[in-house]
């Protein structure tokens, strides 16, 4: 597992939207973040790695003070929740949450551009994460619980901003790949994803299948690639389980690209 891979990609992944909201919800841009992270555990699940990612990036660089981060909020012996971070930039106190999702477009799912996003596997969707965000992350600031444990922190709670850092792979179906999004940041979109029958286009090129963690890798030459025969193999196991996986494919000319397979 190229490790210093994962990390770039998850650094180089571009925030989901462009400006500075979307439905009255604030983008973090990080300044400034071109610098060597320090090694970050393999064993961690791909959210905390990400998480630890950013904060690094925070870190260790000078524009920022990281004041506090992963805060549960605990009210008799009941998590209520978890404040990802929360930093000083300039003279501003910021309450950030962070969010690293990949996405695939699906028209038929509802005539709401924002709506038609969903996971690979159906579970979730980015409507629901920014509900989620809107309804229970980020009110989470005023809870009562919340104030006390800033205080006890020593953190002002008066003025605290707050703001998302959500970066996001989106995938559109390799049927209609043409269309250009007006509710995303376009350079999110980095791959195709195919039907089962589908996959027969590539029949001529390599595979490989990526672990979790490396989903958010840069593509590499350097992998064990495999045979459409033996990919069809892994492919139909996890499509008969209802998983959608992502896989890299390389064409006879040599270019990679990050795809899926999907179920539905």
């Amino acid at each position: 597992m190229n490790l210093p891979s994962i990390i770039k990609g998850i650094m180089q992944t571009p925030n989901l939207w462009k400006g500075s909201e979307l439905l009255n919800i604030r983008q973090f841009i990080i300044d400034g973040s071109d610098f060597q992270l320090e090694p970050i555990s393999s064993k961690l699940r791909l959210g905390m790695f990400v998480e630890q990612c950013v904060f690094q990036s925070l870190e260790n660089n000078s524009n920022y003070n990281v004041l506090a981060k992963n805060i549960q909020i605990i009210d008799n012996n009941l998590t209520l929740g978890e404040l990802d971070c929360i930093l000083k930039h300039n003279s501003s106190i910021v309450h950030l949450e962070i969010a690293y999702k990949f996405y695939l477009f699906d028209k038929t799912h509802n005539e709401n551009e924002l709506h038609c996003w969903i996971g690979p596997n159906r579970k979730d969707s980015l409507i629901e994460k920014i509900n989620k965000l809107q309804e229970k992350q980020l009110p989470l600031l005023q809870h009562p619980k919340t104030v006390e444990k800033l205080n006890i922190l020593k953190i002002p709670t008066e003025h605290i901003e707050q703001q998302v850092c959500f970066k996001a792979q989106l995938f559109v179906p390799y049927s209609n790949s043409g269309n250009n999004y007006q509710m995303v940041n376009n350079d999110c979109i980095v791959g195709l994803y195919y039907t089962l029958p589908e996959l027969a286009n590539l029949k001529p090129n390599k595979f490989y299948l990526p672990s979790k963690l490396e989903w958010a890798s840069i593509t590499t030459e350097s992998v064990n690639w495999m045979n459409f025969e033996l990919f069809m193999i892994e492919i139909e196991k996890a499509l008969s389980n209802s998983k959608s996986p992502l896989f890299w494919t390389k064409d006879q000319k040599g270019n990679i690209s990050k795809c899926f397979a999907v179920w539905w």
